[in-house]
């Protein structure tokens, strides 16, 4: 397994090496899936937690998904992937790749919103990257 530590800009194989200080015991850690569909049954601990805003979220979220619109609920599920891809939620991901599926979207219909996004997660960064060479040149002009 690598595991890359960025304040040193150098990857460890921790399998071999054991890495640096404090990574050592991590090679033989069995560690937990940090996302997992299991994970859903503490949906109950945060409504709990925090019943008003909790409601106003899942009222937002049906007034949004169930209200009639001009675009096509495939087409909505195959943004909302797209979206979800770009903001790394999996259960966003599982929800409305099952919701595509069962509103007609293809295998290729699914592959090419992927793509989609992942071009447009990697524009960003050059988008970014404008920004960065705006504040490294406007410091040393």
């Amino acid at each position: 397994m690598m595991k890359c530590v960025p304040t040193s800009k150098t990857c460890y194989n921790i399998a071999n090496e054991g890495g640096p200080e404090g990574f050592a015991d991590l090679k033989n850690k069995n560690m937990m899936q940090y996302t997992e569909t299991t994970d859903k049954q503490y949906v109950q601990d945060i409504v709990k937690g925090a019943p008003a805003a909790a409601k106003a979220w899942f009222d937002f979220d049906q007034s949004i998904s169930g209200m009639s619109s001009v675009i096509p609920d495939k087409y909505k599920e195959l943004m909302s992937i797209a979206v979800a891809l770009t903001t790394q939620c999996p259960y966003c991901l599982e929800r409305h790749t099952e919701k595509a599926k069962k509103n007609g979207a293809t295998r290729e219909e699914i592959a090419e919103t992927i793509m989609i996004a992942a071009a447009l997660r990697s524009g960003a960064a050059l988008g970014y990257g404008l920004l960065t060479m705006k504040l490294f040149i406007g410091e040393n002009a």
